[in-house]
Formats: structure tokens, C-alpha cells, sequence
């Protein structure tokens, strides 16, 4: 598929400059993402809570931000890492005139293969694999392609990615990469954006 390959090439260079050189609908994905009581139990699930409620109403304002620039342009995407591991990086780009976002998750394919190693134990894959990615990074990064529905929803994959894979939490700085927001290559998200959290959403809205 030619886009697919498109696509690929362009966060291949991305890979190649270096990191260190990324309310309803929303509800319901914070509950599909309930998952991860699962594996770390009721505080595990109180700190992605904490991290979605800090950080989700920036993040979504940049990926509503880059889907309002002309779909004619190209690099339409958003890169997010903690500072403190930029290796780790979850990456989106929006394409088929906005209706799909296709997303990649560090693999360590393009680098950072010994650190980015270390962290594909059964359990984060298990992780990525939950949260829609594939788990095969020997041609690439670990990556999905999903219906864009808001900007919230896909702000949520994105920072519950690096929290349940790469230990991202309420203590890390989070910085982002993307050509329509900043020329620069690194830059802080700046969270405190006005946001009701997640958490006082009422549940039953997410049932109707």
C-alpha cells in the first residue's frame, strides 16, 4: 500500500534525526483502558488516571491543532517522549483526508536498540498489543492505524502508551516534536491546559 509506505518513510527520517536531536469518546477510552489494573493493580490505575488528567487536555489542543492545517501539507504528525528517555517515543500522523491517524510506538529499530531491548519484556507487549499496536519490531516500529474520532481519544493513546510501556509517570517532563506547532525539535508540552480530568467525567456518560 503505497501511502502505508509513505508514511513509513517519513517517520524513518524522523527516527534518523534522533529524538533527542515527539468527552464521551474520551471517557470511553480512559475505561477500555482500564486494562492496566490489571497488570499493576488500584494504584497503577490511580497513576494513569493522574497522568491522563495532567496531560491529556495539551496534547489533544496540539492534535487539534495539526488537524487543522491543510490536508494538502505534509508532516501532519505529533511526537511525545519523556524527557528523561528520549529514546522512548510514541508517534501520530494523520492521512486518508483526516478519517484514519496511524501511530507508532518505539521499537528500536531506528535506534536506541539496546535500551528500547531491555523494555520489550512479555507484559509491555501484552500492553501494546491491548492498546491496538503490533508487536512485531524487526521491520520496523511497533505500529497501528485506527478511525480518527477526536482529538482526545487519540491524546489518550498516545500518553497511555508511554505510560504503560515506557514507565512514563506524574514526574516526567513531556516533550513533543511536530513541524505545524514549533520549528524546533524539542519543546516542552506545557500541561495545566483548562480541562475538566477524566475522573469527574460522570461514567454513564460514556453508555449512551
Amino acid at each position: 500500500m503505497r501511502l502505508r509506505g509513505a508514511r513509513r518513510q517519513i517517520f524513518a527520517r524522523l527516527a534518523g534525526f534522533g529524538i533527542a536531536s515527539v468527552a464521551a469518546a474520551a471517557m470511553s477510552c480512559f475505561l477500555a483502558g482500564a486494562s492496566w489494573a490489571a497488570t499493576d493493580g488500584e494504584k497503577g490505575d490511580q497513576r494513569l488516571g493522574a497522568l491522563i488528567d495532567k496531560w491529556r487536555c495539551p496534547v489533544a489542543a496540539y492534535l487539534d491543532k495539526i488537524h487543522r492545517v491543510s490536508q494538502k501539507l505534509q508532516d501532519r504528525y505529533l511526537i511525545l517522549w519523556a524527557k528523561r528517555h528520549p529514546e522512548f517515543y510514541v508517534q501520530c500522523i494523520f492521512h486518508d483526508e483526516d478519517r484514519q491517524i496511524y501511530c507508532e510506538a518505539a521499537s528500536g529499530f531506528f535506534l536506541y536498540a539496546d535500551k528500547i531491548g531491555n523494555f520489550a519484556t512479555p507484559q509491555r507487549l501484552d500492553a501494546l498489543d491491548r492498546l491496538g499496536f503490533s508487536t512485531d519490531g524487526s521491520k520496523g516500529n511497533f505500529s497501528q492505524e485506527r478511525d480518527f474520532h477526536n482529538a482526545d481519544e487519540a491524546a489518550i493513546l498516545m500518553i497511555e502508551t508511554l505510560a504503560r510501556v515506557f514507565e512514563f509517570d506524574t514526574r516526567d517532563v513531556l516533550e513533543f516534536n511536530a513541524p505545524f506547532l514549533s520549528k524546533r525539535r524539542s519543546n516542552h508540552v506545557k500541561a495545566g491546559t483548562a480541562c475538566a480530568p477524566i475522573s469527574a467525567l460522570n461514567p454513564m456518560v460514556a453508555k449512551r
